[in-house]
């Protein structure tokens, strides 16, 4: 479909199409049901059709109350996304990987970092790496996750029996709201049951 197509298909799924060919529709019922017409003769009673200043004011006052339940929307979509934000900053968004860092002059040592960056501390989680023999690293160990990020230093053992490629981490929290989650290294987020 060419461009001009497209345009004319966003602007008739619009939902401000939809307004203004309902306003129409009712302003043609409006002077159907006075006696004006377009297309044929007839007179015309200015006491039931009214005055040009009756005609506006009625148009001003439709206008006012579609501009103001469009804005009493937008509000309210704009409230439900602060809550959906407030609601993830308050969960979700709790991270780990595994960096080699240079701790010791000539040497990289393995270091786990663990990020919070919800609004609150979690005080109950816990960090696995895949394919690896290591201790248990939470909150046992470590006590409560603070909105910062935690860095934790590993031995060579702890990565003992990891591939040659990158060490993968699973952190297993739980929120500030009750929910157990559970986000892998690839960044998925799942609530466990």
């Amino acid at each position: 479909m060419n461009s001009p197509g497209r345009a004319v298909v966003r602007a008739w799924r619009s939902m401000w199409s939809r307004w203004i060919l309902l306003a129409v529709v009712c302003l043609l019922l409006a002077m159907d049901a006075y006696g004006v017409s377009f297309f044929g003769g007839g007179r015309v009673d200015p006491d039931r059709v009214g005055n040009l200043g009756d005609w506006f004011a009625g148009i001003a006052t439709a206008g006012a109350v579609i501009v103001a339940g469009s804005g009493l929307r937008r509000d309210r979509i704009e409230a439900e996304l602060a809550r959906v934000q407030r609601e993830r900053a308050a969960t979700g968004e709790v991270y780990s990987w595994i960096e080699f860092r240079r701790l010791r002059p000539g040497r990289r040592t393995p270091v786990l970092l663990v990020v919070n960056r919800t609004t609150s501390p979690v005080y109950d989680w816990e960090v696995t790496l895949a394919g690896c023999r290591h201790r248990p690293v939470g909150h046992e160990t470590h006590g409560p996750l603070l909105p910062e990020a935690r860095v934790i230093e590993l031995d060579e053992d702890d990565l003992g029996g990891a591939t040659a490629g990158p060490v993968k981490t699973t952190v297993s929290f739980t929120s500030s709201l009750g929910k157990k989650l559970t986000r892998d290294s690839n960044g998925l987020l799942t609530e466990v049951e």
